[in-house]
């Protein structure tokens, strides 16, 4: 008995295309369940998007609002500045620019010192 040329090769095309395309459905099947709820924001600025109404923008305006935008609201106080680690202040030295255009690694290593030294002094301590 002879078997047809086309359904002899038939079955082995159809597994290299499931084998061929299971992995990337396992890929994307394994990312949209780490995406869980993240989505796209919206892009258009809420106040481009929202009309103002004939109601709010022929509204009277309460008397206590003149007052208010007389007087400008006085600003936060800046956050003191955080103190750096020791790593921190290693890691900005070593990748200074000026630093890193010597090409002596002794004497990048002096200079090195050198800025941990005043970045040290500069915030008190660590």
């Amino acid at each position: 008995m002879t078997v047809p040329r086309a359904t002899a090769n038939a079955m082995p095309l159809v597994w290299r295309t499931v084998a061929g395309r299971l992995p990337v459905c396992a890929l994307l099947l394994t990312l949209g369940a780490c995406a869980g709820g993240i989505s796209v924001p919206n892009l258009t600025p809420p106040s481009a998007s929202a009309e103002p109404t004939p109601a709010t923008a022929a509204a009277p305006a309460p008397a206590a609002a003149p007052a208010a935008a007389a007087q400008p609201a006085k600003p936060a106080p800046p956050p003191p500045p955080q103190k750096l680690t020791a790593t921190e202040i290693n890691e900005a030295c070593w990748m200074d620019p000026a630093i890193n255009k010597v090409p002596d690694l002794d004497k990048r290593l002096k200079l090195v010192d050198k800025c941990v030294d005043q970045k040290t002094k500069a915030q008190g301590g660590l």
